[in-house]
C-alpha cells in the first residue's frame, strides 16, 4: 500500500511541476529575439517591396520606425500617395524617412516642398545615403532639386544643381538644361 502512495505522490509531483512549467511557458509566450523590422527590411533590400509593406504594417505596432520602411516600400511600388500619407505622420528627424519626404514630394509635383526638404537634409548630412539601399544618396537629392528647380521656371538654380553633379555642364539654354537633366535622371 505504501509503494503505491508513494507512486501515486510521485506521479502528483511530476504532474504539478510539468503543470507549472507549461503555465510558464504560456504565460510568456513564444521566445522571440528577432526584431520585427529585420525581417521587413531583409524583404525591402531584396526587392520585396510589397511583402515589405505587409511586414512594415505590421511592425508599427511595435516600432514606429515602421512607418519609415512602408513609405520606402510604398515608394518602390510607385505609390506616392500612400508614402505621402504614411510621412505625414513620421518623424522627419531620421534621414532617411526626410529622403523619402523628399522623393514622394517630387513624384506629386510639390516641387518647392521637395527643393527645401532636399536642401534640409542636404544640410543636416551632405554625405547622405540611404541605410537600405547605397545607390541613393546625396546625389539623387541634388538632382531632385534640379529637376524641381527645372520645372518651376528657376533655370538659374537648376544649373547650379547640374553642376554639381557634372561640373563641366555650361549651357544655359533651358532646353539644354532639361536634356542634361533627364539624362543625369536616367543615369541614377
Amino acid at each position: 500500500m505504501k509503494a503505491r502512495y508513494m507512486k501515486t505522490r510521485y506521479m502528483k509531483t511530476k504532474l504539478l511541476i510539468l503543470l507549472i512549467l507549461q503555465m510558464t511557458t504560456t504565460a510568456c509566450g513564444p521566445a522571440t529575439d528577432a526584431n520585427p523590422l529585420d525581417s521587413a527590411w531583409s524583404m525591402f533590400e531584396s526587392g520585396d517591396y510589397a511583402g515589405a509593406k505587409e511586414e512594415f504594417i505590421s511592425a508599427i505596432a511595435v516600432d514606429e520606425n515602421a512607418r519609415i520602411g512602408l513609405a520606402w516600400s510604398a515608394i518602390r511600388l510607385r505609390d506616392n500617395g500612400y508614402a505621402d500619407s504614411v510621412l505625414s505622420l513620421t518623424n522627419l528627424e531620421e534621414d532617411d524617412a526626410l529622403a523619402a519626404y523628399v522623393l514622394t514630394s517630387w513624384a506629386l509635383g510639390q516641387d518647392q516642398i521637395a527643393i527645401d526638404r532636399a536642401g534640409m537634409l542636404l544640410l543636416r548630412n551632405s554625405a547622405y545615403v540611404f541605410s537600405h539601399d547605397a545607390t541613393m544618396n546625396s546625389d539623387d537629392l541634388i538632382w531632385v532639386q534640379a529637376a524641381s528647380y527645372w520645372s518651376l521656371g528657376n533655370y538659374v538654380q537648376a544649373l547650379e544643381r547640374v553642376k554639381q553633379l557634372d561640373a563641366s555642364f555650361n549651357s544655359t539654354d533651358p532646353s539644354e538644361l532639361l536634356i542634361k537633366i533627364e539624362s543625369l535622371g536616367a543615369a541614377r
